[in-house]
């Protein structure tokens, strides 16, 4: 066993991912700046290109899925802050123009996200079957922009 008390792996992995989170931010804000179109198609890109990029690195998922209340590294943590400060600002900007709930207690927050943890799990296990990943995507993204009434 070497010096570091076993705890090598995890550590490499950490950092490792400290690495790509800055990668996840500009992909988010390269594809955002040039998302076109209303919320609903631009966070079809948001969603589709962090599925991608969480579906690429598999091996970040369980630090990209990691409860808040964990304690996290002071690096990783603002990683991330910056990975998602644009789909934060595409969040914001439709509250203000009224195309979302202007709801700021998280729960419009969390709803995405947990559409979007659950879409990565989806493709990354293969539960999509042939459907093909934007389809998936487009498809949960508008359902729940315009929610589970019936049109």
């Amino acid at each position: 066993m070497s010096g570091d008390g076993g705890f090598g792996a995890p550590v490499r992995a950490g950092v490792a991912a400290v690495r790509r989170q800055p990668r996840l931010g500009r992909r988010l804000d390269a594809a955002l700046k040039t998302a076109e179109g209303d919320v609903t198609a631009r966070l079809v890109v948001f969603a589709r290109t962090y599925v991608e990029f969480a579906v690429e690195h598999r091996a970040l998922l369980p630090l990209m899925h990691r409860p808040k209340s964990e304690a996290r590294d002071d690096a990783l943590s603002a990683a991330n802050d910056r990975a998602f400060s644009a789909p934060l600002r595409l969040l914001q900007e439709a509250r203000d123009r009224g195309d979302i709930d202007p709801d700021t207690s998280g729960r419009v927050d969390l709803t995405l996200l947990a559409l979007l943890q659950g879409l990565t799990v989806l493709v990354a296990t293969g539960m999509n079957g042939d459907l093909p990943l934007d389809t998936l995507v487009t498809g949960c993204i508008e359902t729940l922009m315009s929610g589970l009434r019936p049109c």
